[in-house]
């Protein structure tokens, strides 16, 4: 157990070879009945640590709720506590930053009581739960945060440790001022975001350029908009950690701000790069990323298919794939059409007739895509008449 805890749990970012040391810690029939009380208290401790270390918020706290906490001694009972006060901030922050904003709000209420007392007074655990009332809607909520974010004074002090790493790269007048930013964002008042935004320096708040390109890009100020998101990518602060909400809008914004300016050379070259950077995140975890990488994708594909000289055979393969990729997508039907044209420009003739034949018929296309459809499935059948 004392090898775990020096080689796993103290470790900052433990990899394969510390994991491997968990075995130790499992027990065959015969310790399981020699083992005393203080070696049990022990060994629960140092595997709630290392779920703990691991990440596995979830997972810990279900170990946590295993232990017979009411039979131990209150200065036992307390470490314990103390260690779930970490678990549940960790699991908020995870929760967070996925963008399963009703999850941490869930756990902000169940646990705010028996746990979180010890890091209640945390801004950066209020800032999140402010956030995810923001994404939710939950204004009223979010107002009586406001109020007690008000009377926060500084950071607690800390009486346990810390086993989950916490974002020091923001204070309480960024957080403050993020809030009242996201405020603005959520209720759709660009024009009072960008006002909040002049009165401000990136001192006060970090992510000002992030926020100055959301509002440019809402009101289709695309020149605003592209400067903005840049200075905010070039710059030091794009370090700060975004979660999956933020990183989608970030970049949709962005590459559709390009494509909108006509600047097509470049969005082709950011977009192409985007979707696979984004798809690498999304098999970590990152779902929520996919609606970022369906609409990047769609419009890189219309702006290959838009070429005076496309290539045929990757404009084919990017929209099969995409097609693949997303069943179900509002841009199913005019892909569906950009496919059947593409097809014919380079003579698959027959394919080409099935795939516009089988849009004209489809009951969920709109009209508009079923009237360009038919106009290119007549002009096929009266070449091939001519022929």
């Amino acid at each position: 157990m004392r090898y775990v805890g020096l080689s796993y749990v103290r470790k900052k970012n433990p990899g394969l070879r510390e994991k491997d040391n968990l075995v130790f810690l499992k027990q065959d029939e015969v310790e399981k009945k020699s083992i005393n009380q203080n070696l049990k208290k022990q060994l629960w401790l140092v595997r709630l640590r290392s779920l703990i270390n691991g990440k596995k918020y979830l997972e810990a706290l279900s170990y946590l709720k295993s232990i017979p906490l009411p039979s131990l001694k209150l200065s036992s009972k307390r470490v314990y506590e103390e260690d779930g006060a970490e678990i549940v901030y960790g699991l908020m922050q995870k929760s967070y930053m996925d963008a399963n904003y009703s999850r941490a709000v869930r756990v902000w209420e169940v646990y705010s009581d028996k746990y979180l007392a010890k890091v209640s007074q945390d801004p950066y655990i209020n800032f999140l739960v402010g956030k995810s009332y923001l994404r939710l809607g939950l204004t009223k909520s979010f107002e009586r945060l406001m109020k007690r974010f008000s009377n926060i004074d500084g950071l607690p002090k800390r009486t346990f440790p810390e086993w989950v790493e916490r974002d020091t790269s923001y204070n309480k007048k960024n957080m403050r001022n993020e809030l009242l930013a996201l405020n603005k964002y959520q209720s759709g008042s660009w024009d009072d975001l960008l006002d909040l935004t002049k009165k401000m320096t990136i001192l006060d708040f970090p992510k000002l350029n992030l926020y100055r390109g959301y509002a440019s890009y809402k009101k289709k100020n695309y020149n605003n908009s592209i400067k903005s998101f840049e200075n905010f990518i070039i710059g030091k602060k794009n370090e700060l950690p975004l979660n999956t909400d933020e990183m989608g809008d970030l970049l949709v914004g962005y590459s559709e701000s390009l494509y909108e300016k006509g600047r097509l050379e470049k969005f082709r070259r950011i977009a192409d790069a985007l979707v696979k950077e984004l798809e690498l995140k999304v098999k970590d975890g990152g779902e929520k990323l996919s609606g970022a990488i369906e609409r990047i994708e769609y419009l890189y594909i219309e702006t290959i298919a838009g070429m005076s000289k496309p290539d045929f055979g990757k404009v084919e393969s990017r929209i099969k794939g995409f097609l693949k990729k997303f069943p179900i997508s509002i841009y199913d039907g005019r892909l569906q059409y950009l496919l059947g044209k593409n097809l014919i420009k380079n003579f698959k003739t027959k394919e080409a007739e099935e795939v516009l034949k089988k849009l004209v018929s489809d009951e969920g296309v709109s009209s508009y895509i079923k009237e360009l459809a038919k106009s290119e499935l007549s002009e096929l059948m009266l070449n091939r008449r001519n022929l």
